[in-house]
């Protein structure tokens, strides 16, 4: 009998076990997961069958330990793929150029990330990404296609000892930064020197620029230890197709949202993204991708005294026995009923006190408004024959003659009353 329980309560495991992983599970059955340290979600894949379309086909290289992620005919190295933002981390590099006491150039090495666009569905992202100059005699020059149309722009980075320089700040001290234009799908970097760095060589030997995640954080360590930089991280954009939303649903075997809870969002560089629908959480580009999300588990949205109820795409506070309010942490939450009914009690008293003293101030209003109901009542007209919506010869005239009776009778308000 034991025994029998044991095998029981160990199929039920790997029951749960199965149907948590099918709802938590980021690829297609069959299809790798991850390439080293980095999860591989669909419609990216590895191998065929387990990519959306060749846009999304990527490369896992064995030949490192551990295996690096990269795109098809290219090094760079992909660090992280993001479905709910649609973006991309990868390595990208970083240009130098050195000099000697001298000012003769020791090293320049201007690089170019045009290798990594496989298709037209990848550009830097212009909200997370700063093209960024680091040095104290530093001239950068960044140039690329965006929308067709070549573009060059730059910045310059000087100071005279690094006692000028402050960590945290790129405002053209030691380090000056240049937002990136949208839509940019290939660039280059290249870096110059207005002295060879000549004089700041013994604190400042080298010159670096790169586009990088706004995330990183200068410091005046890094007009020397960036010589031993080779890549920083950069995100870029991500998106299905060229078309809209609109176009993508006409033809539904080519649509990528495949989740039930899924929602279509054109992106601004073209084409669309998918993501789950509020209160839904997952992987919209596959059939069941799009699962519930728990909120009473998961954020704890209600005050103490409610329960919180799990919906489907939403979920309920119910405040305790005696208790009202919407139940919520960010909203009124859960209050005594006595003390609503105080608080009701203690708006209405204002309000008809306010009420008491306008009559008590203008008195004749009341009177005004009693004498336009009494004349309309005496002049109203009473013909049977007059329909409901007084249709009739003498319609017209008798409501034309109450108007302008009325108009006597109620005297404007003058101060002389």
């Amino acid at each position: 009998m034991f025994f029998t329980k044991v095998i029981h309560v160990a199929e039920i495991a790997i029951i749960l076990l199965l149907t948590t992983k099918l709802a938590t599970s980021q690829t297609k059955p069959g299809c790798s997961e991850s390439c080293g340290s980095v999860n591989i979600p669909f419609p990216f894949g590895t191998t065929e069958g387990c990519y959306f379309d060749e846009s999304f086909l990527l490369n896992c290289n064995h030949s490192f330990n551990p295996p690096v992620l990269t795109f098809p005919r290219s090094n760079i190295s992909i660090l992280n793929i993001s479905i709910p933002e649609g973006e991309l981390k990868v390595a990208g590099p970083v240009s130098h150029d050195c000099y000697n006491e001298l000012g003769n150039i020791t090293l320049n090495n201007s690089d170019t990330l045009t290798s990594m666009f496989t298709f037209s569905n990848f550009s830097l992202s212009t909200t997370r990404n700063m093209f960024t100059a680091v040095g104290c005699d530093t001239v950068g020059v960044i140039g690329g296609t965006s929308g067709g149309r070549n573009y060059t722009t730059g910045c310059v980075a000087l100071c005279n000892q690094i006692e000028d320089v402050r960590n945290g700040s790129c405002n053209g001290v030691g380090c000056c930064q240049m937002s990136v234009q949208d839509g940019v799908r290939d660039f280059a970097t290249s870096i110059g020197s207005l002295n060879n760095h000549t004089q700041v060589h013994s604190f400042n030997p080298c010159g670096y620029t790169f586009v990088a995640d706004r995330s990183y954080n200068f410091s005046s360590l890094d007009l020397v230890n960036f010589q031993n930089r080779e890549t920083v991280p950069v995100v870029l954009d991500w998106s299905v197709g060229n078309g809209t939303c609109e176009a993508a649903k006409e033809n539904l075997t080519g649509y990528a949202c495949q989740a039930m809870h899924s929602d279509c969002v054109n992106s601004s560089n073209g084409g669309y993204r998918c993501t789950c629908s509020e209160g839904f959480d997952g992987n919209p580009y596959l059939l069941d991708g799009c699962q519930d999300v728990n909120e009473c588990e998961s954020s704890n949205p209600c005050s103490d005294n409610a329960t919180c109820e799990n919906l489907v795409g939403s979920f309920n506070c119910i405040c305790a026995e005696g208790h009202g309010g919407d139940g919520k942490r960010d909203g009124t939450g859960c209050s005594p009923e006595q003390d609503r009914e105080d608080q009701t009690l203690k708006l209405a008293i204002p309000l008809a006190e306010l009420e008491g003293l306008s009559k008590a101030m203008h008195p004749w209003e009341e009177d005004d408004n009693l004498q336009a109901e009494e004349a309309e009542s005496l002049i109203k007209p009473s013909n049977p024959y007059l329909d409901e919506d007084n249709h009739g010869a003498s319609a017209s005239n008798t409501t034309t003659g109450f108007d302008s009776m009325k108009h006597h009778i109620i005297m404007p308000y003058d101060d002389g009353r």
